[in-house]
């Protein structure tokens, strides 16, 4: 049996019962988490655009019966999981997979939740298609190579993600395994997205790449169901993905530790919106000002380092998710970086420039070696009055070796939906996501999160 036929077989065998109890916790919170930041992103300039595209498919569409978050409004399938995407990937909140490098459930949860809310699946057949798409798209990537993705100019949260939503909407359509292995084929020549995210100050490409890969998950998965072929090697066989998308890839990977390792454990939830690479840093400086008493005005350089591969990702990006000279100086006068830190205006404050200009980026060598699976950073704070203070962090909060607890995400879930849902709705859909396994019909959540659209 060849690599693509085997991780087929196994997506579309993964049942519930075969889950141990650590992923089912782990889709419920991913569930949560990702669902409160794509309503949450619904009011912004990026997603507003996206929504009002999508109201354009409405009319044309025969079947409108999966919910575009924050909308009040439906639309098909392929057409929800565009816009829910790139709402999903909008505040630079959802999580990021430590060793893989993905941004999955970005991708996962918009085209499983279209598909699942469309035909009505439950709570189980949703966790287990989640924790399908995880193994899948997880070992897509990591059988790639982070860099191996990257150094060809590819953004593995698009390129390797639409390999883990198809294997998650194949799941909840039923497909047996060799369907499985052709929509996989119909992802594989759908497969894109580019690093030129990082030339713009603000996140519509990023985020649109996001939607792009969970649009084409499902509409590899529906062609399969009604009759459409792919070709069902696209993993390891002639022309496969490891002669297009890198030149280290590691194709044992795609299978290893099968059905005893479940990545949808191994993923890092956010509580800064920016680049997970900035996340350490900033729980250092905020440590180091914290227990030494230093304010804005006491500080005069923050010297900051990462490993190497991280460091062109966040030296001074034009991204401003993504620069970490800006976010760390804002972060330093506010207390906070949140989605009023993350705007163009923000960052032309001329009264932050002298303190971004205190702010230095260099490669760590010395924590090249635990990155990945850990995202480590060291900062050293230089006080005006000659006091020097410096500490490491191997992982930022959220990371596996720090994990969240339930209400840590429920208060930032009730956090990124203020003003989106009403109280009452967030507090229902809080319910109803820590009873997943119970919920009999996806439809449900989606009203919830469906809110009344722009006022």
């Amino acid at each position: 049996m060849n690599r693509t036929s085997e991780l087929s077989e196994y997506a579309s065998g993964t049942s519930f019962n075969g889950l141990p109890q650590g992923a089912v916790d782990s889709a419920k919170a991913l569930t949560m988490d990702l669902l409160g930041v794509a309503v949450g992103a619904s009011r912004n300039p990026a997603a507003q655009t996206m929504i009002s595209y999508a109201t354009r498919t409405v009319s044309v569409s025969p079947i409108a019966d999966a919910t575009v978050f924050g909308s009040g409004f439906q639309t098909s399938p392929s057409e929800a999981a565009l816009a829910n995407g790139t709402l999903a990937a909008d505040l630079e909140l959802d999580d990021v997979h430590p060793t893989a490098n993905l941004h999955a459930s970005s991708v996962f949860v918009p085209a499983l939740f279209a598909v699942g809310e469309s035909r009505a699946r439950s709570g189980r057949d949703w966790i287990t298609a989640l924790a399908a798409a995880y193994d899948v798209g997880c070992r897509v990537s990591l059988a790639l190579g982070d860099t191996g993705q990257t150094d060809r100019g590819y953004h593995p949260t698009a390129l390797s993600g639409v390999f883990g939503a198809t294997a998650g909407v194949a799941r909840l359509l039923d497909l047996d395994a060799h369907q499985l292995a052709e929509a996989l084929g119909l992802a594989a020549v759908q497969a894109s997205g580019l690093l030129t995210w990082r030339t713009e100050p603000a996140h519509y490409t990023k985020s649109l790449q996001s939607g792009i890969a969970a649009r084409s998950a499902v509409t590899a998965a529906e062609l399969i169901e009604i009759g459409y072929r792919g070709p069902d090697q696209s993993l390891d066989g002639r022309y496969n993905i490891f002669q297009v998308f890198t030149d280290v890839g590691r194709p044992e990977l795609l299978t290893a530790d099968l059905g005893s390792r479940f990545e949808i454990q191994g993923t890092g939830f956010k509580f800064f919106n920016c680049c997970r690479a900035i996340h350490a840093p900033l729980e250092i400086v905020y440590a180091l000002m914290g227990d030494n008493d230093l304010r804005e005005s006491d500080v005069d350089a923050v010297h900051v380092w990462l490993p190497m591969e991280m460091v062109p990702v966040v030296d001074h990006n034009e991204l401003i998710t993504h620069d970490l000279q800006y976010v760390v100086a804002v972060g330093i006068r506010d207390g906070t970086v949140g989605q009023t830190q993350m705007t163009e205006e923000r960052r032309a404050d001329p009264s932050l420039v002298p303190l971004i200009a205190r702010v230095t980026l260099s490669p760590g060598d010395d924590l090249n070696e635990f990155h990945p699976p850990h995202w480590p950073a060291r900062v050293r704070i230089i006080a005006k009055d000659g006091r020097s203070f410096e500490s490491t962090l191997s992982d930022p909060r959220g990371n596996p070796d720090d994990p969240p607890t339930w209400d840590e995400l429920a208060e930032k879930f009730r956090g990124v939906v203020a003003g989106v849902l009403p109280d009452s709705d967030a507090s229902r859909a809080l319910d109803l996501i820590a009873d997943l396994e119970s919920l009999k019909d996806l439809r449900t959540l989606g009203r919830l999160f469906a809110g009344t659209g722009p006022d």
